[in-house]
């Protein structure tokens, strides 16, 4: 699925959608809303799973999408807001315990604050059903999951492993809240930390831990 410069209007996507190819991209669609209410399934290797860029509105709604990479970010939202529904995920997983790994498994910046947000919810009380990320250090703000200016974030089930930040959270607005459940953060490098929250300005950042396991390597 590619969907570019739209001005304005709304797209929905009802069917079921299988991706095992480039991925879904939406890219420079200022004032057009996006809508996927079928079921995702997105298992694209070396291409990022979901992107958007560029501005418009984008929801992801049902409880059985998955995205899957092994060397390429699985999903990227960038200056593109997060509709009322969210970002609705069964899982995400990125990464394959290589040197190849990508930087992020998940990123997030500038998505806006209100809504549902972004959902990785997994199976509740099963360790891993909501994904597993194996990411490589990078940039300060490189992480399995990175997520600027945005929110609510909800985190439960997932495995996140790698050299840089576990969870990298940076917000410059007022009330980007984060809750990180059933979640097991095993930190393998020097430069990086399980969780790494930083505000600046009026920003702020409530943040919940419930059941999650840090290990700093």
């Amino acid at each position: 699925v590619s969907i570019q410069n739209l001005s304005g209007g709304t797209v929905t996507l009802k069917g079921r959608i299988q991706d095992g190819g480039t991925g879904v991209l939406l890219a420079s669609n200022p004032g057009a809303t996006i809508n996927f209410s079928g079921t995702l399934t997105a298992d694209t290797h070396g291409n990022p799973a979901f992107t958007a860029t560029g501005g418009g509105t984008v929801t992801v709604t049902g409880a059985a999408n998955t995205l899957t990479t092994t060397t390429a970010t699985a999903l990227v939202v960038n200056a593109t807001t997060i509709g009322p529904q969210g970002l609705n995920f069964l899982r995400i997983s990125a990464g394959s315990g290589l040197p190849s790994d990508p930087v992020d498994g998940v990123l997030i910046s500038g998505a806006g604050t209100g809504g549902v947000g972004l959902a990785v919810t997994g199976t509740p009380g099963t360790p891993g059903s909501g994904g597993t990320i194996d990411h490589a250090g990078g940039p300060a703000s490189d992480a399995g999951v990175s997520v600027t200016d945005s929110g609510p974030v909800l985190l439960e089930n997932m495995t996140l492993s790698g050299t840089g930040d576990g969870i990298y959270l940076s917000s410059s607005q007022l009330g980007t809240i984060v809750e990180v459940s059933g979640t097991t953060i095993d930190q393998t490098g020097p430069a990086g930390t399980g969780i790494f929250a930083q505000t600046t300005g009026t920003g702020t950042i409530d943040l919940t831990l419930a059941g999650d396991t840090v290990t700093m390597g």
